[in-house]
């Protein structure tokens, strides 16, 4: 009479547990990944307005503002970021943004000055020489 095989249980355990773990590990990079982008995005998008708003201050006053308060027109700070403004002339400011909690909410760190030029680098602290954050394409942009 032939011997019957006999199967371990161990490999069917742990095929099993990689089906359950891995989607949630991969699903929670993900959101990771969508939430740093969201709070980089705001900030940016803050950065953007304190361009516009100083831009508009110094058409007013000719001059760019002594602090960030004094833009009527600029929103809140984002939750995730600080935000420090220095003025350095009437004709010079500089803008930096950083993480409070860095890659929690967010990998980069940001500087802008008076050119309205958004700049990051990944992990540490921005200059004039960093990288420029992409804008979006124009309209009609065979680019």
């Amino acid at each position: 009479m032939p011997s019957e095989k006999k199967y371990a249980i161990w490999p069917a355990i742990i095929i099993s547990l990689l089906a359950v773990v891995a989607p949630i590990t991969i699903g929670t990079i993900e959101m990771r990944i969508a939430r740093n982008a969201q709070a980089e995005t705001a900030v940016i998008d803050q950065l953007h307005a304190i361009a516009k708003a100083e831009n508009e201050y110094h058409k007013a006053n000719d001059s760019f503002s002594a602090k960030l308060e004094d833009l009527k027109t600029v929103a809140a700070p984002s939750q995730h970021y600080k935000i420090g403004y220095r003025l350095v002339s009437p004709d010079t400011y500089l803008t930096l943004a950083w993480p409070n909690e860095p890659g929690k909410h967010g990998k980069r760190y940001f500087f802008m000055d008076q050119t309205g030029v958004v700049r990051y680098e990944i992990m540490h602290a921005a200059g004039p020489a960093s990288n420029e954050v992409p804008g979006p394409k124009a309209e009609g942009s065979s680019k």
